[in-house]
């Protein structure tokens, strides 16, 4: 897996809208394909599993541009996969 693959997508998001809208609608097969990742990468990314995107090495501003690019709240994103727990709480040894 690679996270550098999953921040060049992210960033090409970013910086072109038309992209951006592809990735939303693409299935986890075709985004795959489409930026040479792995299939988990691309169902982590659909789903906005930053816990999952964390824990493969994704930058934090990554993460925050995911959330922009698939319009939701980093924060409200992370207390609900964290179980509550602030984000700010989560710890290198955490395993979500």
């Amino acid at each position: 897996m690679s996270a550098y693959t999953i921040m060049k997508c992210l960033r090409e998001c970013t910086i072109d809208p038309a992209t951006a809208a592809a990735v939303r609608a693409s299935d986890p097969a075709q985004l795959a394909t489409a930026h040479d990742m792995s299939l988990d990468e691309a169902q982590a990314m659909l789903e906005g599993r930053v816990d999952l995107l964390d824990a493969m090495g994704v930058h934090p501003f990554s993460l925050i541009q995911l959330s922009r690019v698939m319009g939701f709240s980093i924060d409200a994103r992370w207390a609900e996969l964290l179980g509550g727990k602030d984000a700010g709480e989560k710890t290198a040894g955490d395993p979500a």
